[in-house]
């Protein structure tokens, strides 16, 4: 813009209201070339103008103004200029940027024309692809024809094409039966006919309905229709677009159950409202407060109650202080958005004691004082018992004995309990965030525990049992159970675990399974060494047998040569054994300095298990890993045999039970030590038999010639008639009859005799004598035969017995299966074992069988008198076969109610182990004389020997059996025990199991730190 200052005025601006005129226009030339430099050329004519009228008035003003209104008469003059110069240049400078700017306008109406038309083409595009994302479709529908007319569009949204639906027009009844669902078709109706029936020229209407889509699905679409009429106002045509809305219904309907189901879950959550008005003390409650406090608004009396009221009724008194301290509060506060929560108990309208959580907040006045106070009340009654349980649950994982440890899903440990270090030595802070392949003993293959995660994340239950690492690098048994945790819709939140230390029960089981183990190895012994006839090769197989069953360092044994009271050696288990048994390796019995000679002195077990700190034990350099050493006695009829020694590598090797065991052993040993002895005896018998042969071949034919029915052995043959002999002396031979003896081992049992012969004499007595020698070996086969028979079935009956009883290992199987096989042989009226306890001197007959009816459990007796009871005294068999009843009366014998005082014949043969008289076998008959021999005799005590062992090794196999039931039972008891977790719960579970174990009538348990005084009391 161009400004335009008259030359006055500037002369007056720059000179002052004061500056006289002369001065003033002697400035002048200043004043115009400042107006052409500052101003256009335009500016400085209209300037040069006014100044040059301003010059022609001035006379004037000089002489018709006063002198001191000159200037003021010129700057009025010169402000005029400056206004239409101003004036002027204002409209010059509007005027160029009016055309200026419609200049630029042109142009950008140019351009936004060009811009408008792109995006009229841009909207176009979009608008259809919009249209195509809303699924909206246009139809028509002629009311005149009752048609519909499609396009593409609508078949698009309705998921079908024209070639399918045959064309773009379709009937009203078409289009129902189409697309329209049937239980809607009523709605579509209703809106038709409001089109049909309004005289709105202008009506519309929008309905939602489901349809069938062209794909079969069942959807939800929005009709929204418009209509046209003709001139007298009858709807001829309705344009309409359907959208498919199925997504938002989905969502809506959703939402309808995701409303219903949080109005549900206000209903579950048992909130209740109240108000109180301080300036009243009154409390207003509704029926959900009710509901939840479990009254009525009629059991209350109303819907409105004072503070008092409903402290007493509803408050628990001991909490009343805590709902009394929250009320000042929301008194004395200056907050007036105050808030606070509290949870008290409370006593609902049915009488239970219950939990709640009361919330509110207040309004003030305008004051700030408290007026209202607005809350709800939560009943929290289950998630206080649920936090009490869960405490509980708490306390039960802190105290337990076993380890509880916790994972998310990945298997990362969130919760370890006290016993978790205490079991694995692992700190908390060492675990949490751990895996449990902390623990990993690096025992159980991988497969194991993909198999175990696999079951885990399925909600399987996996218990057993496996080995775990401890931090110290111990491995640990344990029993597992792994469990998911779970929330209340079955969701896994994590795992949980819980581990059982089972050392000392392993410990256990290996022991009791080592014990069994350690029998059945003494029983193959038993059975194994019966079969060994020769002394020293049984010793050895036992040694070497004993030290690898057992999984001995070494065995050897001992034999007591009782004439030079040494101990030598007979046996000993691999080089060792056999190099000493070589060397001679012999202890004198009263040597000191020795585990073996104090077992043969003392006739008990002896154990070094630290053989360094053994004053009396002797070391061999043979041996020089021995570091426990156990021997005990070989035993019978309490005689020292010899000793067995066995050895370790270990301390602390052997135990008491050891002791026992190798006892066992050792008696089963001496059993066959001693009859194997006895069977060299026989051999040594048999060979002085030998040369006794022809005296008992005599002895034996005159036996068997002179018994009744064999007196009259010998026959004639005479005419081709065989004739029986009699009683005749024997035939001598004359020129007609030839004699041929019939000679056995030297001994002459019988003759041949031939009379007048037609065979020349050397011809016959060849014959002769060949038929007397085959005669009389048969004649004796025959007779061995019959003997042999008896002696076989005797043979028979031992080993029938004896397989019986190394099949048994209870003692009343055993008794019965002796006595029935004993009575079956014998055919004897009364057999019975009767069992003899040495604690007690009690006499017990578990079983007989009186002439033929078995009789079980006979009363029990005291050992005294009778003749049972003599056996078992003197430890001597009794035989009597005639006088019975004189014999008896001799032997100081008083009859019993187990044995018939008028028995003819009796037999009866002690038990006899190492440890002592464990028993007696009796065979009676008490209809006849003479009915038993020595032989019978004989064969009952072999028969009673192997009886009485076998009741024996039962008797231990019971006791350890019984102590080994017992130690599980002690443990079991103990372990759960241990599990409880208070001192009630550890009483209870004590005392509870201690009757169950007990089988007592009743068990007591108190805690008292008093003496009662019960005198009549037992302490076991």
């Amino acid at each position: 813009m161009t400004f335009s200052l008259s030359l006055t005025a500037f002369l007056t601006i720059i000179g002052g209201t004061n500056t006289p005129a002369s001065t003033l226009y002697s400035s002048l030339p200043i004043a115009l070339l400042l107006a052409s430099a500052l101003f256009s050329i335009r500016g400085l004519i209209i300037a040069l103008g006014f100044n040059v009228l301003g010059i022609i008035l001035l006379p004037f003003v000089v002489s018709y103004v006063a002198p001191s209104d000159i200037m003021s008469a010129a700057g009025v003059i010169s402000t005029f200029g400056v206004l239409l110069i101003v004036v002027s240049s204002v409209r010059n400078s509007v005027e160029a940027l009016r055309l200026a700017e419609l200049s630029k306008a042109n142009q950008e109406l140019l351009a936004l024309r060009d811009s408008l038309e792109e995006r009229v083409q841009e909207r176009s595009a979009s608008l259809s692809e919009t249209l195509r994302i809303a699924r909206l479709g246009n139809w028509e529908f002629d009311f005149t024809k009752g048609e519909f007319t499609f396009n593409d569009d609508f078949y698009a949204v309705m998921r079908t094409t024209a070639e399918r639906e045959g064309g773009y027009k379709m009937s009203a009844a078409q289009y129902a039966e189409r697309f329209v669902y049937p239980e809607d078709a009523p709605i579509v109706g209703i809106e038709m006919g409001k089109s049909i029936e309004t005289t709105d020229p202008n009506f519309t209407t929008e309905v939602s309905h489901r349809v069938f889509f062209g794909d079969g699905q069942v959807g939800y679409v929005t009709v929204r229709v418009r209509i046209q009429k003709d001139a007298e106002g009858r709807t001829v045509k309705s344009f309409g677009a359907n959208q498919d809305i199925t997504v938002q219904k989905n969502v809506e309907l959703a939402l309808i159950s995701k409303e219903a189901q949080l109005s549900e879950a206000l209903r579950i959550a048992r909130l209740g409202n109240w108000e109180y008005d301080f300036r009243k003390d009154e409390f207003t409650f509704n029926d959900d407060f009710y509901t939840m406090m479990r009254t009525t608004v009629e059991r209350e009396g109303g819907y409105t109650m004072n503070a008092a009221q409903y402290t007493q009724r509803f408050v628990y008194p001991e909490d009343a202080a805590v709902v009394g301290v929250e009320i000042g509060k929301s008194i004395e506060t200056t907050d007036p958005n105050f808030s606070t929560e509290v949870d008290h108990r409370v006593i609902f309208g049915d009488g239970e004691i219950g939990f709640i959580t009361v919330r509110f907040r207040i309004e003030k006045d305008a004051q700030g004082r408290t007026i209202k106070s607005i809350g709800a009340n939560q009943d929290i009654t289950e998630k206080k018992k649920a936090e009490s349980e869960l405490r509980k649950f708490q306390l039960a994982l802190e105290r337990s004995t076993d380890a509880v440890f916790m994972t998310d899903l990945d298997g990362k440990i969130e919760y370890a309990n006290p016993a978790f270090e205490k079991t694995y030595g692992y700190s908390a802070e060492e675990t949490l965030g751990q895996t449990p392949r902390l623990l990993k003993s690096g025992l159980i293959p991988v497969e194991q525990y993909t198999h175990f995660w696999n079951a885990l994340q399925q909600n399987q239950v996996i218990a057993g049992e496996i080995i775990n690492k401890h931090k110290d690098g111990r491995l640990l048994p344990v029993e597992a159970i792994n469990t998911s945790i779970l929330d209340t819709s079955g969701n896994q939140l994590g795992y949980m675990a819980t581990h059982r230390d089972i050392t000392a029960r392993k410990k256990a089981e290996e022991t009791l399974a080592k014990r069994a183990a350690e029998l059945e190895t003494v029983t193959q012994l038993a059975t194994a060494i019966s079969a060994i006839p020769n002394p020293l090769e049984m010793l050895e197989y036992v040694s070497n047998l004993t030290k690898e069953r057992f999984g001995f360092y070494h065995a050897h044994v001992y034999l007591l040569d009782p004439e030079d009271s040494m101990l030598e050696l007979a046996a000993g288990a691999g080089t060792a054994g056999q190099t000493m048994v070589a060397r001679g390796h012999a202890i004198p019995l009263a040597r000191e300095q020795s585990l073996v000679a104090r077992a043969a002195r003392t006739r008990q077990g002896v154990l070094a298990n630290d053989v360094t700190q053994t004053p009396d034990f002797l070391p061999n350099p043979l041996l020089p890993e021995t570091r426990s050493e156990l021997a005990v006695p070989l035993l019978v009829r309490d005689e020292v045999l010899g000793v067995l020694d066995v050895q370790s590598t270990q301390v602390n090797a052997f135990t008491t039970e050891d002791i026992r065991v190798q006892t066992i052993l050792a008696a089963q040993i001496a059993v066959a030590l001693e009859n194997t002895r006895a069977n060299e005896k026989t051999a040594q018998t048999l060979a002085e038999l030998d040369t006794l042969t022809r005296r008992l071949t005599h002895e034996g034919w005159q036996t068997y010639l002179t018994e009744t029915e064999r007196n009259r052995l010998g026959f004639s043959f005479e005419g081709n008639r065989l004739t029986p002999l009699q009683d005749l002396p024997p035939a001598l031979e004359t020129k007609q009859t030839f004699v041929q003896p019939v000679v056995l081992r030297g001994e002459r049992i019988g003759q041949l005799v031939a009379t007048e012969a037609a065979l020349e004499e050397e011809e016959l007595r060849f014959v002769l004598s060949a038929v007397s020698q085959g005669l009389s070996a048969h004649l004796e086969n025959l007779r061995l035969t019959e003997e042999s028979e008896r002696r076989v079935d005797e043979l028979r009956l031992v080993n029938e017995i004896g397989q019986a009883l190394t099949s048994e290992v209870e003692i009343l199987p055993i008794i019965v299966t002796v006595i029935n096989t004993i009575n079956q042989a014998f055919r004897s009226n009364l057999t019975y074992i009767a069992l003899f306890d040495p604690d007690t001197e009690m006499i017990e007959i578990p079983y007989m069988l009186d002439h033929q009816i078995p009789i079980f459990e006979e009363p029990s007796m005291p050992l005294g008198d009778g003749i049972t009871s003599m056996i078992i005294k003197t430890r001597r068999r009794i035989f009597i076969n005639q006088d019975a009843e004189r014999r008896l009366q001799d032997l100081g014998a008083i009859p019993t109610a187990t044995q018939n005082a008028m028995a003819k014949s009796f037999i009866g043969i002690p038990l006899l182990t190492g440890e002592g008289v464990v028993g007696v076998l009796s065979v009676q008959d008490v209809e006849h004389e003479g009915r038993f021999t020595q032989g019978d005799v004989d064969l009952l005590t072999t028969i009673a020997a192997n009886v009485a062992v076998a009741i024996q090794n039962a008797r231990l196999y019971a006791q350890a059996h019984k102590r080994a039931q017992r130690e599980a039972r002690v443990n079991l008891i103990g372990q759960k025990i241990q599990s409880a977790t208070t001192v009630q719960n550890a009483l209870r579970t004590a005392i509870q199991e201690l009757g169950l174990a007990l089988k007592a009538k009743k068990t007591v348990v108190k805690l008292t730190t008093q003496t009662p005084e019960q005198p009549n009391t037992r302490t076991p």
